[in-house]
């Protein structure tokens, strides 16, 4: 997603981002507050969209279904060895619908201007006390 958001404000694509990936909030939660609320959710072990992929709705598939080792990865394009690891890193875990403020753990943005704007409006809102974090090594496009 970040990618894409960011190569189509970089080519200045109609009707895309054009602030680029600054304003995305990363909303924080987790696996168990996630079924603890009772959300509706899917994992997968790769990018949703490819024919290969596979789902699961089962918690304790995720240890066997999401290549871990890869996920802690820095590079992990494609190599000759193994043609999948695009794919593979791109494993999911989708909420359908809603997800409420209380199966959140926090929120975490790009700069420090954007942490005082998102502090703003989630005082505006009754959530002054939410956790946030300046992460700007989880936006590697901007």
């Amino acid at each position: 997603m970040i990618f894409r958001i960011y190569y189509d404000c970089r080519d200045a694509a109609a009707d895309r981002y054009p602030d680029g990936v600054d304003p995305l909030v990363y909303l924080v939660s987790s696996v168990d507050l996630i079924v603890r609320a009772g959300l509706p959710w899917v994992a997968t072990d790769g990018n949703s969209s490819m024919d290969t992929t596979r789902f699961s709705t089962n918690v304790s598939a995720l240890a066997s279904l999401i290549d871990w080792p890869l996920m802690g990865e820095t590079v992990w394009k494609n190599t000759d060895d193994d043609g999948d690891r695009v794919r593979r890193r791109s494993a999911e875990f989708l909420v359908h619908g809603t997800v409420p403020v209380t199966a959140l753990l926090g929120f975490a943005v790009r700069s420090n201007e954007r942490a005082e704007q998102l502090a703003a409006i989630l005082e505006a809102h009754g959530q002054a006390g939410s956790y946030r974090s300046v992460r700007p090594d989880w936006y590697p496009y901007s």
